[in-house]
């Protein structure tokens, strides 16, 4: 049920994503044209497209993780029985989560230091921390799907295991 839930939520993260997406498109072909066009770029169009993708990125791992939909390379997993699988595919999930909770715990200090020396984008000095904070929160995000994974694969079998070792292959 936790799982639903989790898929739920990511479902409308990959929308507001596609969305976000979609805008920093436009604006960027609007900024050009005008650049073009008018001699005169949108002010601060790169850095909103540079820090919104960063956001985007945090995003994406966290979708990537709570759908196991993230790229991997089974050239050894697949010649262990399902139980090595399982086993790798814990530990490996162990490092990830210490991963994915190290760069949000990170960008977290860095989002409030950067709020803190009020810094800003260099045209319309836009404060830089609300991107930043943002993006530590999709990293946040993808550590807390991954550790319930974890704990799903723990209480139940089959829950959260890694796709091929949850179909014997």
């Amino acid at each position: 049920m936790l799982l639903r839930l989790i898929d739920r939520i990511m479902e409308v993260v990959l929308s507001v994503s596609a969305a976000i997406l979609l805008l920093i498109a436009v604006l960027t072909f609007v900024s050009v044209l005008m650049r073009y066009l008018f001699v005169m770029p949108i002010p601060d169009h790169y850095d909103i497209s540079r820090l919104t993708m960063a956001v985007l990125i945090g995003w994406g791992t966290a979708y990537c993780f709570a759908r196991d939909s993230h790229i991997d390379v089974d050239l050894l997993t697949a010649l262990l029985p399902v139980r090595g699988q399982r086993g790798l595919w814990g530990v490996t999930s162990l490092l990830s989560l210490g991963f994915l909770a190290a760069v949000a715990v990170l960008l977290w200090r860095h989002g409030l230091a950067l709020r803190a020396s009020g810094e800003g984008t260099f045209d319309l000095g836009l404060p830089v921390w609300p991107w930043i904070l943002a993006t530590s929160a999709g990293f946040g995000a993808g550590a807390l799907t991954l550790l319930l994974r974890l704990v799903a694969a723990c209480c139940s079998p089959g829950a959260g295991r890694h796709r091929e070792a949850a179909h014997g292959s």
